[in-house]
């Protein structure tokens, strides 16, 4: 699952001028005065942006500093990035990083053994580079400490968080305890990447998590397929839902992996459908709802409309 920083529900907005989703409709504009913040409902989405900022050039101790007297929202919001946040930093302050290739390196506590999993950890991403485009920035893979905490929903197999210089994947201890889950949260973890980098964080939830299938040809179907709407599927698979349940996310990843194997496989150019999102248009403006950057991507590329993909 990928975490996006920002100020929509506290992580999934993509403009600096907050705080909630009023940034996103009808406009898109990232005007203060087109937010509650410029109707003086709100004040500190300044401060806010300095912690995001922080976060992404992965100073954590300025960020936490930023949010010490922030608290989290007004309906709690920014929980979850404060969670994360506070999840890495307390990593990065008893952990050692060991680059076991030229563009992966790995986050691991103090005293704990590298050798063990070096191996297991190239292997699985050599399986994933293979199918996948190359990112244009490293990875970090992040093993947590035993009893970190992350938000709530769908993280069984890790979390994925873009900074400024590099991608980072948060995989929980418990995972780390099972060889098969870990693979594959490594896996998973190269297609977010991939994704996210070449995108420049444009692509929609569904999008990044279909190509998760490219890698992980053991995902089964546990349920039947769900005609889930796009904006629906983002929402869920980010975590933005009031009705959060794991049932819905595993409904969704379904249907998304079914995207993957059956359009993603067969239309090929992932890397140039990724790199289209970066592209600006008109439409940026008007998306009644749609990301515009993943809808002209694919109009560009494949010569289809989200609904055609998704539907």
């Amino acid at each position: 699952m990928v975490f996006r920083v920002g100020h929509t529900r506290g992580f999934r907005g993509r403009y600096e001028r907050g705080p909630h989703a009023a940034n996103r409709n009808p406009f898109h504009a990232p005007v203060g005065i087109l937010s509650p913040g410029g109707f003086g409902y709100v004040n500190d989405w300044g401060d806010w942006n300095r912690a995001f900022q922080a976060y992404a050039a992965d100073d954590l101790a300025l960020a936490q500093e930023f949010t010490a007297n922030l608290g989290v929202g007004h309906e709690g919001e920014y929980i979850p990035f404060v969670t994360v946040l506070n999840t890495e930093a307390e990593l990065a302050a008893a952990s050692e990083i060991h680059r076991i290739a030229d563009d992966v390196e790995v986050e691991i506590a103090e005293g704990q053994s590298i050798d063990a999993i070096r191996e297991e950890i190239i292997g699985e991403l050599k399986e994933a580079q293979s199918y996948l485009p190359p990112a244009n920035r490293p990875l970090m893979i992040s093993l947590l400490l035993p009893g970190a905490l992350l938000p709530d929903v769908a993280f069984s197999d890790g979390l994925f968080v873009g900074k400024l210089e590099y991608g980072k994947m948060l995989i929980p201890h418990e995972i780390q305890e099972d060889a098969a889950r870990f693979q594959r949260a490594v896996g998973r973890a190269w297609a977010y990447h991939v994704g996210v980098s070449l995108s420049g964080e444009l692509c929609d939830a569904w999008l990044l998590e279909a190509m998760t299938a490219l890698v992980d040809a053991d995902e089964k179907a546990l349920f039947p397929p769900t005609a889930l709407h796009a904006r629906d599927l983002n929402v869920i698979l980010e975590g933005a839902g009031k009705d959060d349940s794991d049932e819905m996310w595993r409904r969704a990843r379904v249907q998304c992996g079914n995207i993957g194997r059956r359009t993603l496989a067969k239309e090929g150019r992932l890397q140039e459908l990724l790199t289209a999102h970066t592209e600006k248009g008109w439409a940026d403006l008007l998306s009644e709802g749609k990301n515009p950057a993943t809808e002209r991507a694919l109009r560009k590329i494949w010569h289809l409309s989200v609904d055609d993909v998704v539907g």
